[in-house]
């Protein structure tokens, strides 16, 4: 599991990547034996992490952002961590300008890994959209969508905590459609469904 870990470093409040682990058995039967937490990138601020669910040449993936960019690294042994390459940056104008992030693990299908990403534009509305990364290089980038999927709209969405927020953390495929669960205005648990075919570039 990847989170947002809080702290101080040198003196100074640091949010950064946190990762655990805990057995499925554990979880089901709600025994929150948790095991060693670990820092991906000490005392650097950072936040919205994701793990791809399979490995590439050995190597585990991340996804994880250094504002406002989308970034990649890569590890061995999930402690540490190297690779650290550019991904995906804001867009010059429009809804995802002012910083990108990932909102879930990607997910595999046909056409590539398809991940859910929030953009932030500079009056800080959140809303989601869609990239599609190349199935064996997931720093490849070949489809990001010019519109967002999913954009604040409704008063659960507009006003709240965190006002002019959909935030997804993690999504679910099930046949061809899509469940992106997210949270509107920091306040309330939603859900969106989207068939497949919405989601992808049209052909």
């Amino acid at each position: 599991m990847a989170y947002t870990a809080f702290g101080i470093h040198s003196q100074h409040s640091v949010y950064q990547i946190g990762l655990t682990s805990i057995r499925v058995d554990d979880f089901l039967a709600r025994r929150w034996r948790w095991g060693e937490r670990l820092l991906a990138f000490p005392g650097i601020h950072n936040k919205d992490a994701v793990l791809f669910p399979e490995k590439f040449k050995g190597e585990y993936v991340m996804f994880h952002r250094l504002e406002p960019d989308l970034c990649i690294a890569r590890s061995d042994d999930l402690k540490r961590w190297f690779g650290l390459k550019f991904v995906l940056g804001p867009a010059e104008k429009g809804w995802d300008s002012w910083k990108v992030g990932a909102a879930g693990p990607p997910i595999l299908i046909n056409e590539g890994w398809l991940m859910i990403y929030h953009g932030v534009n500079p009056d800080k509305v959140y809303s989601l959209g869609v990239v599609l990364l190349d199935k064996n290089n997931p720093e490849e980038v070949i489809y990001r969508s010019k519109e967002p999927i999913l954009t604040p709209t409704e008063p659960y969405e507009l006003f709240g905590k965190v006002p002019n927020v959909v935030f997804s953390c993690g999504q679910v495929l099930r046949d061809d459609h899509l469940l992106i669960y997210y949270g509107g205005a920091d306040t309330s648990l939603c859900v969106a469904t989207y068939e497949l075919s919405e989601l992808l570039p049209k052909k």
